[in-house]
């Protein structure tokens, strides 16, 4: 298995992505057949006419918090395959779908099963979504899809209130989203990651607005407002859209330009000075 060798299944036999042919290729090293060898060889007649039924939108993890403002607000099917731990199940098959989001929090002190969570079990499951529909011939051209992680400032900053597992695990994420998006642009799938800052939502807002505290965080904060969940999902909804098309490979800050500010900036403001 070469570096590009992650193993997924095509209708139960062993496949891996080849970026050198750009197919799926079996452990013999013979290629699956694509759709463009069904239009070439004019054998289109023998494959479904008809495109599987496909949900628009999948969201892991979008039956709360976040994941389930950005489920709302894409329409999309919210899954939350997890086990007693908070991983993923490893049995867990995705439906087919145009756009594949990871809105995944372990919130614990468990490294193993931080990893588990927001790396290791994505890693399983996104190579067989996308072997799902590259390979299927009831279609002419790479139906265009869209991945989009939700990471966190935290991949490039130092927040005190959380483990080194976690910061680790986000910043893996966005090599992940770089990885992917070399490895299959080829299919017509897009990946993409979003990193918050602080987010206000419906299950923290009252904390945030006693004492004053959002208050003091939005003096901080370039637009002087805070980031809502409902800011998130408008760039995730973006980001598997039409006028993202180019965009692949790309973590976007969603965090109302706080993480443009070094420190200085903020003691001098408070007191003053310029």
């Amino acid at each position: 298995m070469d570096e590009f060798g992650t193993f997924t299944t095509i209708d139960g036999e062993p496949v891996r992505w080849s970026p050198e042919h750009h197919r799926w290729q079996r452990q013999n090293g013979t290629l699956v057949p694509s759709r463009h060898d069904h239009e070439t060889k004019g054998i289109l007649q023998d494959a479904p006419q008809t495109p599987p039924t496909v949900t628009k939108t999948l969201v892991v993890g979008g039956t709360s918090g976040l994941g389930k403002v950005i489920a709302k607000r894409m329409g999309a099917v919210a899954l939350s395959k997890r086990t007693g731990h908070d991983v993923l199940d490893e049995e867990l098959v995705l439906p087919d779908s145009d756009n594949l989001v990871f809105c995944l929090r372990y919130r614990g002190a468990d490294a193993q099963i931080q990893w588990e969570t927001e790396y290791f079990g994505p890693n399983r499951l996104v190579p067989a979504w996308v072997a799902a529909d590259s390979y299927h011939p009831s279609a002419l051209s790479p139906r265009q899809r869209s991945i989009v992680f939700v990471s966190s400032v935290a991949a490039r900053t130092v927040s005190y209130q959380e483990p080194l597992a976690y910061h680790a695990s986000k910043a893996a994420i966005e090599a992940m989203v770089r990885y992917y998006a070399v490895l299959y642009g080829s299919v017509g799938v897009r990946v993409n990651a979003v990193a918050p800052g602080v987010v206000l939502k419906e299950e923290n807002s009252e904390w945030y607005r006693a004492g004053g505290l959002q208050k003091k965080l939005e003096n901080m904060i370039p637009l002087r407002r805070m980031t809502t969940a409902e800011d998130v999902a408008a760039v995730v909804e973006f980001l598997c859209g039409e006028g993202a098309r180019a965009i692949t490979g790309q973590t976007i800050m969603v965090d109302g330009g706080s993480s443009l500010v070094e420190l200085e900036s903020f003691v001098r403001r408070k007191h003053g000075k310029s």
